[in-house]
């Protein structure tokens, strides 16, 4: 990848996440959404969709759950864990195809099909990142979001995911949130950001016999953003579900306290 094509990206992210907000449609307008008795699901574009909370405020910007749906948990799922989150604390977008293949797993260099890879690993995270900036520009011409408080989410192949796209681009982010995510081997193909130190990430698992493994390399992926100087909050639950009700009232915790805490 060009070594300028990072930066190229932060400028067209920061420009889209600085712009004005825009009025909000009328098919979304506050007296529409006041009796509302749950959240509501809005498509945004043909790849991504959207949740504003019962009661929307269009005065007050709202901190953004951006998830990566994948196999795991498909974007109506996603939308469901982010309104299970809170009622009316955040709004959340759930963009789709956002998915990279850990290929250089297990991958010990120099390899034969090493630099390949690594190639075809960097193309797919700079597409992944230009749907993501597409969906929140698109996104932020609907719902009012606080641009500081963005949080990428995701579970299993989205979580790892999800970490790889905040590793890159810590500025991007308030935070990343990852359910039963291992790290992403491909972090090893740029070098460490500086302003991973200090950023905030959140990662769970299910605990007990049946999820040693998904534990295991939650723990791991924490000790490696740990030597990066990252903020680390981890989670091993005791439920089975890799989502349950109490890691998301844990998690609203988390957020909120970081939140509260920068004002």
């Amino acid at each position: 990848m060009n070594q300028s094509q990072p930066d190229s990206h932060t400028n067209r992210l920061q420009s889209v996440f600085s712009a004005e907000t825009f009025d909000l449609p009328w098919t979304l307008e506050q007296e529409d959404l006041t009796d509302r008795p749950r959240a509501l699901h809005c498509q945004v574009n043909d790849f991504s969709a959207g949740l504003i909370p019962d009661n929307y405020e269009p005065r007050y910007p709202y901190p953004l759950i951006l998830w990566l749906p994948d196999s795991e948990c498909d974007t109506d799922e996603a939308l469901e864990h982010i309104g299970h989150l809170s009622p009316q604390n955040y709004v959340g977008l759930a963009v789709e195809d956002c998915i990279i293949q850990d290929s250089l797993s297990g991958t010990a260099f120099p390899h034969p099909h090493s630099l390949d890879s690594a190639v075809d690993q960097l193309r797919r995270l700079v597409e992944i990142e230009n749907r993501i900036i597409t969906a929140v520009r698109s996104f932020r011409e609907m719902i009012n979001v606080h641009t500081e408080r963005i949080f990428i989410a995701g579970l299993g192949k989205g979580a790892l995911t999800a970490m790889l796209v905040s590793i890159h681009q810590p500025e991007w982010f308030g935070g990343c949130i990852s359910f039963c995510g291992q790290y992403p081997a491909a972090a090893s193909l740029f070098p460490p950001r500086p302003e991973t130190r200090g950023k905030r990430f959140w990662l769970s698992s299910p605990g007990g016999r049946a999820n040693v493994a998904a534990a295991s390399a939650t723990r791991n992926a924490a000790g490696r953003l740990v030597s990066s100087g990252a903020d680390v909050t981890t989670h091993i639950d005791d439920s089975s579900q890799h989502v349950s009700p109490g890691l998301l009232r844990d998690l609203d915790k988390w957020l909120m306290h970081g939140i509260l805490s920068d004002s």
